[in-house]
């Protein structure tokens, strides 16, 4: 008889555990990919909901974008569309590959919203913090802007205390 409720005992605490685990782990607030590629490419309903809001400032004058800038993995994300036109830089999304590219003057970066790396000139790049996502209410593409900034030679600080990127030209 002791046997039988040890056994049970064992049992019943082997599925509360699991029960709890598998709890725990859809219970993320904030959905992170795995490292590596990513299936199918990440999307975001809403970034803002548990990451820090960041500014940004260009050469000095603080550069606003439509949907604003979140800070996702430690990482300031913005909206590709306004970083490549602030950086001079022609852009296109190949919704077949998932692959955003900009490109001026004899530099080209891509970006695959499936991986963590991206490639300048065709080389591949250190990998990014966070891989570049779909924000679904504008439907915008953000990627990361420490990667490109800096792959366009430009540098950018960081002001921890009021969160802000500091680029220059």
């Amino acid at each position: 008889m002791q046997k039988k409720i040890f056994s049970f005992l064992i049992v019943a605490g082997a599925a509360i555990s699991l029960s709890t685990q598998a709890s725990a782990a859809s219970d993320s607030s904030y959905p992170e990919p795995p490292v590596g590629l990513v299936e199918p490419p990440y999307v975001i309903e809403n970034p803002y909901t548990n990451s820090a809001k960041g500014s940004l400032k260009w050469n000095g004058e603080t550069l606003t974008t439509i949907p604003r800038l979140v800070i996702v993995n430690q990482s300031l994300m913005v909206p590709a569309k306004d970083l490549f036109e602030q950086l001079g830089m022609e852009f296109a999304f190949d919704k077949d590959n998932l692959a955003l590219t900009a490109s001026k003057s004899g530099l080209k970066l891509k970006y695959s919203l499936k991986s963590f790396v991206g490639e300048v000139n065709g080389e591949k790049t250190l990998p990014m913090r966070h891989v570049p996502f779909i924000e679904t209410e504008s439907n915008r593409i953000f990627v990361s802007l420490r990667n490109a900034v800096e792959a366009a030679g430009a540098t950018v600080e960081w002001d921890n205390a009021n969160k802000a990127a500091l680029v220059t030209e």
